[in-house]
Order: C-alpha cells, then structure tokens, then sequence
C-alpha cells in the first residue's frame, strides 16, 4: 500500500539511513587517514583553511566519494519496486 507509511517507503527510508550512517563513517575514516603534513604544506604555500580543503583535501578524497555514491546507487537500486 502506497498510502498507509509504512512498506516500501519505510524500507526505502531504513535503507537510505543505513547509507548515510555508512558513508559518514567512510569518510570519516578516510578523513582520518589523510596525513596533516599536506594541510602544514599547504599553509606553507600561502593557502587558507578553506583553499586546503577545496585544493588538497578534496582531491585526496574522490575515491572515498566516488565510492560513497556507488553505495547509494546500489542502494537505490535494491530499493526501487
């Protein structure tokens, strides 16, 4: 039933915070692991905490991302009816 709240939206929900519970752990941990040499280097370089971020330690993390939406896609697959 589409209407009462609770089946497939209930799932839908459960699994999307599975994910998310996922993914802040994935990042986190990968977060982690980058060492804070190249944050010291970066601000060697004249770099503010904002430019670190977005010109080092973002490029560092594409694979933690781009695995972090491979989960959801696969999540959302499983998912859909």
């Amino acid at each position: 039933m589409e209407g009462d709240g609770v089946g497939v939206g209930g799932v839908q929900f459960a699994v999307t915070e599975a994910v998310a519970a996922l993914g802040a752990f994935l990042l986190r941990q990968f977060f982690l692991g980058v060492p804070r040499d190249y944050e010291e280097a970066a601000r060697l370089d004249g770099a503010n905490r904002w430019q670190t971020f977005i010109r080092v330690i973002i490029p560092l993390a594409v694979p933690a991302i781009a695995t972090l939406a491979v989960f959801k896609f696969i999540s959302q697959w499983k998912a859909s009816p």
